[in-house]
């Protein structure tokens, strides 16, 4: 990575860490999870509201804790509002898939790619990890609730 785009992917980064978009708590929320890396004490509350459609329509993503977790789930938040849950699940995975050494990813406003750097520094991989694992255990979440009210309205 040359060194004009080190200072670019560092620039978004701080960015989002000073300006964090999505840092309120929805209310009310369809699904909510918190999540916490006990080594550096990163913690993110998350929560969602959710549309009949499986559409997510609002992400509101708290940290506390690193810049790069900060930046994370601020960059993640603003990717992912209005997608559908199937594509929110496949940016999940993909997103995992680049902190392994997979492919950087492309978006929209091409901040995600600031991200790509971060498995370079196995450490932080955990921090830019943390926004991404906590979206997927809201969706679990309401996933599971979803089918344990549908099989209860049925019963």
């Amino acid at each position: 990575m040359n060194d004009a785009l080190k200072e670019l992917y560092q620039d978004v980064i701080i960015d989002h860490y000073n300006h964090p978009r999505c840092n309120e708590p929805i209310v009310p929320a369809t699904s909510e999870a918190d999540g916490v890396n006990p080594l550096c004490g990163d913690e993110v509350s998350l929560t969602l509201k959710i549309q009949e459609s499986m559409v997510v329509s609002e992400i509101g993503v708290c940290t506390q804790g690193c810049s790069i977790c900060t930046a994370s789930g601020s960059i993640m938040a603003e990717e992912l509002e209005g997608k559908s849950i199937s594509d929110i699940k496949s940016s999940i995975d993909a997103f995992k898939g680049m902190m392994a050494g997979g492919d950087v990813l492309s978006s929209t406003s091409g901040d995600i790619e600031a991200l790509s750097g971060v498995k370079l520094f196995p450490v932080r991989i955990k921090c830019a990890l943390l926004p991404w694992m906590t979206l997927q255990q809201a969706i679990d979440q309401y996933e599971g609730v979803s089918k344990e009210n549908h099989i209860s309205t049925e019963e």
